[in-house]
């Protein structure tokens, strides 16, 4: 009966999967593609509006599959949280407002523009990190992902539903999070997070309450909050 319970124990130990569960910090650069003069206004307005990330964002994945980002705008940090029961990223923009996006629709693809996605058969050295890369490529641009095997393992199964950006496409081949990922728009611009740092930690699931909020309107698949309950 000792030798069964040893056995069971050892088996159940091998069989369980260690995913990652912390803080990914990324540095952010942008690149001015095609003409110069009008896309660095037309970039400079994104970056203003929130759209485009400006010098660096910070990660914090859970094991229940919700994460938080952290970015820095006009001098105020802007938290964002993914909550996976209601398959949303909601951003606090500022003056009670929430946007919600919903991560279940490609925008290309809900056009008709299927993206083509491929594992790359070459490797880059990045760092310290010798990196595979996937490349998803729509018909106004591209997304290239770098991971390095067994690196920041994540639980591809939290994600299946999460198609925009194809993120779930990349967690599919990868299993892992990305050292570094290139989103290039045709002829505008090239945004690239390239891995500062990741620390594994606990991150509670009671940072993932979010406040009491009511719809105030639609704008294609974004959708505009406002908080009711502050408490």
């Amino acid at each position: 009966m000792k030798y069964l319970l040893l056995i069971f124990l050892i088996s159940t130990t091998f069989s369980c999967e260690s995913y990652f569960q912390g803080e990914v910090k990324y540095s952010v650069t942008t690149e001015v593609l095609g003409d110069s003069l009008r896309n660095t206004k037309l970039i400079n307005q994104l970056i203003i509006d929130g759209i485009i990330h400006k010098d660096s964002v910070s990660y914090f994945y859970s094991n229940s599959g919700n994460y938080k980002i952290n970015y820095t705008l006009h001098n105020k940090k802007i938290p964002s949280y993914y909550i996976k029961s209601d398959k949303m990223l909601y951003s606090f923009i500022g003056d009670n407002i929430v946007t919600g996006l919903d991560i279940t629709i490609d925008l290309e693809q809900k056009l008709g523009n299927k993206p083509k996605i491929k594992l790359l058969d070459y490797k880059q050295k990045i760092g310290n990190y010798d990196c595979s890369i996937v490349e998803i490529i729509w018909k106004t641009g591209v997304y290239r992902y770098y991971f390095s095997k067994g690196i920041m393992k994540i639980d591809k199964d939290n994600y299946k539903n999460y198609n925009y950006n194809q993120w779930y496409s990349y967690l599919n081949i990868s299993n892992s999070l990305p050292i570094r990922v290139e989103h290039e728009i045709n002829g505008f611009y090239k945004t690239t997070y390239t891995l500062d740092y990741f620390k594994n930690k606990n991150i509670p699931n009671s940072i993932f309450k979010l406040p009491k909020m009511t719809e105030l309107k639609e704008l294609k698949d974004i959708y505009i909050y406002e908080i009711v309950d502050t408490k």
